[in-house]
């Protein structure tokens, strides 16, 4: 049996409009990392890691944007490949 980990975060029972990609929600149950006693002892490694590399970014290019405006991507809904 395999979890399709992407579709967990499409539940409306536990996410207000799934389908739409909002990095600040407060409630974030999704299974990314795992939850529980099976999380994965990476997390705080892997949050960090964002952080400085994103905090490096934007320090560099404090005027990088996207090319192309946020309604023109394209969701692709590969399961390997999927996102923008």
């Amino acid at each position: 049996v395999l979890v399709g980990l992407p579709a967990t975060s499409f539940d409306p029972r536990h996410f207000d409009d799934p389908e739409i990609f909002d990095i600040g929600r407060d409630e974030n149950p999704h299974l990314a990392f795992s939850y529980g006693a099976h999380y994965c002892v990476g997390m705080a490694l892997a949050r960090l890691e964002l952080k400085v590399v994103f905090g490096s970014i934007f320090e560099r290019f404090p005027a990088l944007r996207l090319a192309v405006a946020p309604e023109e991507l394209k969701l692709r809904k590969e399961i390997i490949t999927g996102g923008f």
